[in-house]
């Protein structure tokens, strides 16, 4: 059986292991992402005996081997845990105290059979005692008390040979929760010594969170606990653990599988130096053994030579095995050509990668602080480096897509394209009943109504042929005698056939068209922009780079500069007087509102007006010819005094005067002037750009040009 914690995979992901039956317990990190789980695998021979019994929080997990091959007469049941740290999300999507369900779930399960616990438990337990300490009740008050109650004291075990002396808050917990219910950490009390080691290496230092706990009982069932060699799979060394559950070697024969599961795998012994001082310490604690198996060797027969040989293979096999076994299982792999999963490894990856697997091979030997910091620099080194390169390569790939996606669609495509599930075989019930149909005499039946438009109501074939088109049943089954035998003939009757059903489809399309039409208009209004209004343009088009859902839909403000046919306007920008070119349609247009609107407008002062002020009917209003000569002087006269070193008018006054309306513009150093038409009759004046009222600018350049010329009035045309 194999126990996988903190196993990144997906609800939908399947695990398939020949020889195994895969059970995988996701856990969410969040309520949208997942975050690891627990793979538990069981032997195929050992289904039937082993089952999964229940599982809390996705983190623990009960199995259950059931008393047959056990050496008691109860059941064992084994609890997989996994405690997330302190500051996971875990706790805040299941408000709850593992700690107290797993103290629960042990007192459950403790009355229905032995139980043992295995994990990741995050605890860090240092040199706290595991049981309590002098527990015992002196014989006097036990002699007197035997008659109410019965009390077992907790049995003083020799201490825990614990590398890692720091606590965390995790482990006084398992320490009471050990006190509580009994069990006892077997990490550091294991007769092999080769439970003595850090359990975790991870970027901040070494410790021993994974544990073993076992009643003080159960003890003599667990023949080896070893504390494997960190690999570049995971921070976490991983535990090996064998118990002694079959009761004799009769027990074995019970499981028919074990023939199958012979011819698939066979052991292989494989030598490896970096055990070899851990398999001589080994050797030595097994020392008495062998000596027994020695002494009990026995020369009388072939048959007492053989059975001394055997058990004293066994006896070695059990010591050797864990550190040189291998089992090869003789199966036809799936994947006939395998592929190099990581195209992007070059040489320096390579060789950061050897240099990480030295360093890890250094620091399995001798776990000081020295080789620790050169495993984390190593590590670090090969991550950075292999990260770099993988994001490197998929974003050449995708480029390399996209380049494709434009020269060669087919291509592109091909290699996103879904393969076609395959196709079930008709039914022969199902497919005589569909040609029993194809002969019946109801030929509307055959035809479906797809073939028909819903605008024009006939068929292609119809609207090109004249006539629908003969299925090849119609020809075999059409009497002979219903030919015409004269072609001329039968060619006029589809020509004329042929010009009734275009009349008819035409007028069918003209029907559609006005309730079309007429359902559209139920919905519409009829724009309502006027000359000068102010209005904001659709944007059709994303700039690059930006996203659709955050760009404007609309950009302005512009205004009307002039009216076209069918509900099309001229604009113009408000911000630099710039002329769209093409005519806009109203779908396209929406009002602008200003928010200077919804402020009360000052009030303007009457401008003073002079002591002599000009007779009106010697000064008769100018017409548009006369503003424009006025403008051409003004012009002139600006010029001249522009090259006398006179400057126009800059002053800004406060007041407000009435303005009948601009003839011309200037500029002069960056400032933009105009010419201002006052409606008191005074000699026009040229004022800057700040004076002038936005409505007034907008007005001058609906007429006038940025030279002050006169727009030419266009003339549109509307269709017939």
């Amino acid at each position: 059986m194999e126990s996988l914690h903190e196993c990144w995979f997906k609800n939908d992901f399947s695990l398939s292991i020949p020889g195994y039956d895969c059970f995988l317990y996701a856990r969410r990190k969040s309520k949208s992402i997942q975050g690891g789980g627990i793979v538990i695998l069981i032997k195929e021979c050992f289904s039937n005996k082993i089952s999964i019994e229940t599982c809390i929080h996705d983190t623990i997990i009960w199995l259950n081997i059931e008393k047959d091959i056990v050496t008691s007469d109860k059941n064992l049941f084994i609890a997989c845990v996994y405690i997330p740290p302190v500051r996971s999300n875990f706790y805040k999507l299941y408000n709850c105290d593992l700690f107290v369900d797993l103290e629960n779930s042990i007192e459950l399960y403790s009355s229905l059979g032995d139980v043992i616990l295995l994990g990741d438990t995050n605890s860090r337990t240092g040199a706290i005692d595991d049981f309590v300490s002098n527990d015992s009740i002196h014989s006097t008050i036990r002699n007197r008390l035997d008659d109410i109650f019965d009390y077992s004291a907790d049995i003083e075990l020799n201490v825990r040979n614990n590398p890692d002396n720091n606590t965390n808050c995790y482990g006084p917990k398992l320490i009471s929760l050990c006190k509580a219910s009994g069990l006892r950490i077997l990490n550091g009390r294991h007769k092999n010594g080769f439970a003595n080691d850090f359990t975790f290496c991870g970027a901040n230092g070494m410790s021993v969170i994974d544990y073993l706990l076992v009643p003080v009982s159960l003890f003599p069932i667990v023949r080896q606990l070893i504390v494997s060699n960190f690999t570049t799979f995971s921070d976490h060394a991983f535990l090996h653990i064998q118990l002694s559950l079959l009761c004799n070697k009769q027990n074995s024969t019970r499981f028919p599988d074990d023939e199958n599961r012979e011819k698939l795998s066979q052991d292989k012994f494989k030598w490896n130096d970096e055990l070899k001082e851990q398999c001589r310490d080994c050797l030595l604690n097994n020392m008495e053994k062998i000596n027994m198996c020695r002494e009990r060797i026995d020369f009388d027969g072939q048959q007492l030579l053989d059975n001394s040989l055997d058990e004293f293979t066994s006896t070695l096999n059990d010591i050797m095995a864990p550190f040189f076994k291998k089992r090869t299982i003789n199966f036809k792999s799936c994947r006939s050509n395998i592929c190099d999963d990581k195209p992007w490894f070059n040489a320096q990856c390579k060789d950061l990668h050897r240099r990480y697997i030295n360093c890890l091979n250094i620091f399995n030997r001798l776990k000081s602080q020295l080789n620790h910091s050169n495993l984390i620099r190593a590590k670090k080194d090969y991550k950075t480096l292999e990260r770099r390169l993988k994001q490197e390569y998929m974003r050449t790939e995708g480029n390399m897509l996209d380049i494709m996606r434009l020269t060669n669609p087919k291509l592109f495509y091909k290699k996103f394209k879904r393969k076609a599930s395959p196709k079930h075989a008709v039914p022969l019930k199902l497919f005589h009943e569909h040609f029993k149909s194809l002969c019946s005499s109801d030929t509307d039946a055959v035809l479906d109504d797809s073939q028909f438009h819903d605008t024009d109501e006939y068929s292609p074939f119809s609207m090109v042929f004249g006539k629908e088109m003969n299925l090849p049943f119609d020809a075999s089954v059409l009497p002979k005698d219903n030919l015409s035998k004269d072609a001329k003939h039968h060619l006029e009757e589809i020509i004329s056939n042929l010009k009734i059903t275009q009349d008819l489809a035409a007028e069918n399309i003209k029907l559609k068209q006005a309730k079309m039409k007429e359902r559209y208009d139920k919905n519409t209004k009829i724009p309502e922009f006027r000359l000068r209004d102010k209005v904001l343009l659709k944007e059709h088009v994303v700039p690059v780079g930006r996203s659709p859902k955050l760009v404007d839909k609309f950009n302005g403000p512009y205004y009307i500069t002039d009216c076209g046919p069918n509900f099309t306007y001229k604009l113009r920008r408000c911000s630099d007087q710039k002329e769209v070119k093409a005519m806009v349609n109203a779908s396209n247009l929406r009002q602008y509102v200003d928010p200077t609107d919804f402020r009360d407008p000052p009030q303007a002062p009457e401008r003073p007006v002079p002591d002599n002020p000009p007779d009106a009917q010697n000064n008769p209003p100018a017409d548009n010819d006369q503003d424009d000569q006025i403008a051409d002087n003004e012009s002139t006269d600006s010029d001249t005094n522009s090259d006398n070193g006179d400057e126009p008018n800059n002053v800004i006054d406060d007041t407000f005067h009435e303005v009948e309306k601009l003839l011309n513009n200037r500029k002069t150093r960056g400032i933009q002037y105009f010419l201002v038409k006052w409606k008191d009759g005074s000699k026009p004046t040229w004022e800057p750009k700040q004076n002038i009222g936005e409505g007034l600018i907008q007005e001058y350049f609906t007429r006038k040009t940025r030279r002050g010329r006169r727009r030419k009035q266009k003339k549109y045309f509307t269709r017939p």
